[in-house]
């Protein structure tokens, strides 16, 4: 599916799951939107990536079962980084998200408020990132490794935490005038 522009998929019922390879190139000359309600088994995809300039919007607040996404944005050369917008939306849900590294030039925004489920997320790095991870109840990874990079930021960061469980967060600048936002930090 590498000249995907739109992904539209449900499923009702015990047995209902999806499972996808990669979606999209480095090459396209289109954004990428996913929309997932449902499949109670879960969700997987691969890697997807759109390309320079383009934007990947995806949307699985509806599914009821796991999801597990690949590496989003460059994914070929983080040194390289020329991907659009990424917006990602998994709130209210009940269900375990796993993402891997998500990497955009642009802006990135992250909505995983209300998510019941365990998170997972990879390495995050782009130019202004805002992360809603508010009201989520159980655990919550970023990063990859303890390299101390979870989050790589150029311009802003707006991270709201959980104000139920606790999360940590490690971050670092590659910008030289850089805002940086923390909200809702669960304290002990």
């Amino acid at each position: 599916m590498g000249m995907i522009a739109n992904l539209n998929v449900s499923g009702n019922g015990d047995t209902s799951k999806a499972n996808f390879g990669n979606l999209g190139t480095k090459t396209m000359d289109h954004d990428i939107n996913i929309e997932a309600s449902g499949l109670q088994s879960g969700l997987e995809i691969g890697n997807i990536d759109a390309g320079a300039g383009r934007d990947i919007d995806i949307n699985v607040s509806g599914v009821t079962g796991a999801t597990t996404l690949g590496s989003i944005g460059d994914i070929e050369d983080e040194d390289n980084v020329n991907t659009g917008n990424i917006n990602l939306i998994a709130s209210d849900t009940f269900a375990d998200l796993t993402v891997g590294t998500i990497t955009s030039a642009e802006d990135i925004k992250i909505d995983l408020s209300n998510n019941l489920g365990n998170i997972k997320l990879g390495d995050i790095k782009g130019d202004n990132v805002d992360i809603d991870i508010s009201g989520t109840l159980k655990d919550i990874t970023l990063g990859e490794d303890e390299d101390g990079s979870d989050i790589i930021v150029g311009s802003s960061l707006s991270y709201t935490g959980s104000n139920v469980v606790a999360n940590s967060v490690d971050i670092s600048l590659y910008g030289t005038d850089v805002d940086i936002v923390i909200n809702s930090w669960f304290q002990r």
